[in-house]
């Protein structure tokens, strides 16, 4: 597994064996403001363009950051698409403990672009992660 990004607020590694990237938010996000979710979605949209993920395990157990109506609207028409034009097909989040947290993410993947690709919640990494390795939605 490479490290591929690290910020105050999450951690992203790569594994060149599975293809999948491992997302991991942290409890500084209670901290973080709209711009700095905004930083580090762009930063995700950099990343998954040099390394064109299909699979991202998208770890929010520790994320605190409720995303805004706003910024839900934002994820569906650009960061979304931009992620999927990079070659995204599925996405697994173990979902925050904060539950306003997980709303909010949940809402913003029901959006219109969100019906595009496989998404779905599960209780732990290892089950986030037989799901996005299962045939499932994904070209081989």
């Amino acid at each position: 597994m490479e490290e591929v990004y690290q910020s105050r607020f999450i951690s992203i590694d790569f594994d060149l064996e599975t293809g999948i990237f491992h997302k991991k938010w942290n409890a500084e996000t209670i901290e973080m403001v709209d711009a700095d979710f905004v930083n580090e979605m762009n930063e995700q949209l950099v990343l998954s363009t040099e390394y064109r993920p299909q699979l991202v395990l998208d770890n929010c157990l520790n994320m605190r950051f409720s995303i805004p109506l706003a910024l839900q609207s934002w994820l569906d028409q650009v960061v979304l698409p931009g992620l999927i034009a990079s070659g995204l097909k599925k996405i697994a989040f173990v979902p925050s403990a904060d539950l306003i947290t997980e709303l909010s993410l949940k809402q913003a993947m029901e959006g219109e672009t969100g019906q595009l690709i496989l998404w779905d919640f599960f209780s732990s990494s290892d089950k986030a992660q037989k799901w996005l390795l299962s045939s499932v939605g994904v070209n081989k």
